[in-house]
């Protein structure tokens, strides 16, 4: 976990997530380990090696994620 003396702006984002989060009515927040959560990270990996960062979901993202999901919904 990221310590919000190690990053001064730390602290100013996660008081403004506070702040939104209070609005929405009903909201949770669920950990998963790195071995349940593989199409996540990969697709974050993807995202961010491959500058995708607006036009990932608009063009379906890549052709392995279909049946990534579906082996992990399966799980």
């Amino acid at each position: 976990m990221l310590s919000s003396l190690l990053s001064p702006s730390l602290h100013y984002t996660t008081s403004q997530i506070a702040v939104l989060l209070h609005k929405i009515e009903y909201w949770s927040l669920d950990h998963a380990t790195n071995e349940r959560n593989v199409a996540a990270n990969m697709i974050a990996g993807s995202v961010a090696m491959g500058h995708w960062y607006q036009s990932y979901i608009a063009s379906q993202g890549p052709a392995w994620l279909y049946s990534l999901l579906s082996l992990e919904a399966r799980s």
